[in-house]
């Protein structure tokens, strides 16, 4: 074999190796894609011209030179490609040239293969065979000179945008592109059209190019022909959202994360101007409101930090975005709470107030009853029986009307007192009667309130006044579900190793598409200014934390039943 073929073979080799590599190494990236699918096609056409100049058949050769051509054809719109995407050049019709071109590409290596227009057939020569050109052959090779010239155009216009040490770098990278290919148009295009026999060196010089783009790789750190890359495995499972801005502030890579807090593909975000992503900047520079399509803005928190080439140069930098929509929900809920418990201490000392002067209203009316007695007549007849009677009528009612009052002062004391997280042993049924008085005033006269608790319902390990607002909560939004002279039941069992309460009532009842985010924190159905959407949510929360479960069963226009079920305690 002749030398030169050994050294066409040793290229081709090289080519096919660092085309594997870049691939494996590209993570989807679209310039890598490119240089790899170009080395791919140097090692297709180095591997033709080995077997056509080794052939013996002039006809076989001619054949086989016209299958090298997809190696060589498509060289310009590979080229221009690695050049948009390392500039993120977006402009419309730069995208329209790149896909012109690889049409025309495709078209003349259809009539490369098919015709002789491309190539007419090869004249033997020492070293084997050299390509007669056809009467197309110029106009073949006019897509590889318009790429790489538009590629070379496209990277000096993005210079002035980039600091002077990239610049620089990418200067040196496009100058160790473009002369192989200034070469290969010497010996491979100008030479055969001027009849001058030479030996096509195409193959032979692009076996070096491919191991300088990979120890470019190596010795920067990052793919020269794309930006910097990432652990794309990481990226995608972080919770926040991560972006890599170029020198311009300009979006070159977005995680999942960061395209989903801005309802948006992450392709979509790339070439973005990272100020347009947002809606506006509050007084904290690392506070913003990230803008989304069709729904308010969302509020997060950004860290950045910048990206340096080996020279010290800003490259651009990486930004780190943090939901705040969690924090705020809760701080809402902080300050409902403390809100809550601001009404709960007024609560209790209006119920202490009230609870002095009732008990001496209480204590007079006992002694004017016994009095009453003393001072009345055994017998009376007529009118005066009457008169006595409707006294007497009037002090027992009296009594009970200030009986039931102080019975509600009780109950708001009880309910407003903060107690204690510790579990204890407690009895459910007169915890729930105490529940039921508090909740009298939305209850009486308006609802039927049917009580079905067991005589021996087992204690349950629980926080007394957690339960009170857990079932206070489901009491209050059964009586708000039902129209005046509604029902509602609640009712206790024993059930295994359980109590099993029950609130249920024969109101308005829950949609079924909404009956699985009545339990999500600030979900109501509500209208604006009546509910929170925290009542449910913090019941569940109370309920899983003291080991039970809390569940839901509704037909819209029927009513709705929660069961809660809370563990009892052992007897023993």
């Amino acid at each position: 074999m002749h030398p030169f073929l050994l050294l066409v073979a040793a290229s081709t080799l090289v080519c096919a190796a660092c085309a594997g590599a870049m691939h494996a190494q590209s993570r989807g990236q679209r310039g890598d894609r490119a240089a790899a699918l170009a080395l791919i096609g140097f090692a297709w056409w180095g591997t033709c011209q080995i077997l056509y100049h080794a052939h013996a058949d002039p006809e076989v050769a001619t054949r086989i030179a016209r299958l090298a051509t997809p190696g060589w054809i498509f060289l310009g719109p590979l080229c221009l490609q690695i050049f948009i995407s390392a500039a993120r050049a977006e402009d419309p019709w730069i995208l329209r040239a790149h896909r012109s071109l690889t049409a025309l590409s495709a078209v003349l290596g259809a009539l490369a293969l098919a015709t002789p227009w491309v190539i007419e057939g090869v004249r033997p020569l020492a070293w084997g065979h050299a390509i007669a050109p056809g009467p197309l052959f110029a106009v073949a090779t006019a897509p590889n000179v318009i790429g790489a010239s538009l590629g070379v155009w496209i990277g000096r216009r993005g210079a002035a945008r980039r600091s002077r040490s990239e610049d620089r770098r990418r200067r040196w990278i496009s100058a160790a592109i473009l002369a192989p290919l200034a070469l290969v148009g010497v010996t491979d295009i100008w030479l055969p059209l001027r009849g001058i026999p030479y030996p096509n060196l195409a193959p032979a010089v692009f076996g070096p190019l491919a191991l300088l783009l990979l120890w470019l790789r190596s010795r920067i750190g990052q793919s020269p022909l794309e930006p910097a890359q990432v652990a794309n495995e990481i990226l995608e499972i972080l919770p926040d959202g991560v972006a890599l801005l170029d020198a311009e502030d300009r979006i070159r890579i977005a995680n999942p994360s960061l395209a989903r807090l801005c309802s948006r593909d992450p392709e979509h975000l790339a070439g973005e101007a990272w100020s347009s992503l947002f809606h506006s900047v509050e007084s904290e520079p690392e506070r913003a409101e990230l803008r989304v399509a069709g729904r308010n803005p969302v509020p997060v928190s950004t860290s950045s930090a910048e990206l340096t080439d080996p020279d010290g140069g800003t490259v651009g930098r990486v930004v780190v975005v943090r939901d705040l929509r969690e924090m705020a929900d809760l701080q809402s809920r902080l300050l409902l709470s403390a809100r809550l418990a601001a009404v709960g201490e007024l609560a209790a000392g209006i119920a202490h107030e009230i609870n002095n002067p009732l008990a001496f209203v209480r204590s007079n009316l006992s002694q004017l009853e016994e009095r009453w007695k003393q001072l009345r007549p055994a017998e009376s007849l007529g009118e005066e029986l009457e008169l006595v009677k409707d006294v007497d009528d009037l002090i027992e009612e009296s009594i009970e009307g200030v009986d039931r009052a102080a019975e509600t002062v009780r109950s708001v004391r009880s309910f407003a007192h903060a107690g204690s997280a510790v579990r204890e042993a407690t009895d459910l049924r007169p915890l729930l009667e105490d529940v039921l008085h508090v909740a009298s005033g939305q209850l009486r006269n308006r609802v039927n309130v049917i009580r079905e608790l067991d005589e021996d319902l087992p204690s349950v390990s629980c926080a007394p006044q957690q339960m009170r607002q857990v079932f206070l909560n489901l009491v209050v939004n059964a009586s708000q579900a039902v129209e005046d002279g509604g029902t509602v039941l609640v009712a206790a069992r024993a059930e295994r190793d359980a109590v099993i309460v029950s609130v249920a009532d024969d109101g308005c009842g829950i949609p079924e598409e909404l009956v699985d985010r009545i339990f999500d924190p600030f979900f109501t159905t509500k209208p604006v200014g009546e509910g929170t959407g925290l009542g449910l949510g913090i019941a569940h929360q109370i309920v899983a934390a003291h080991g039970g479960s809390i569940e839901v069963e509704s037909q819209e226009r029927e009513g709705t039943v929660f069961r809660v079920r809370l563990p009892a305690v052992d007897p023993e």
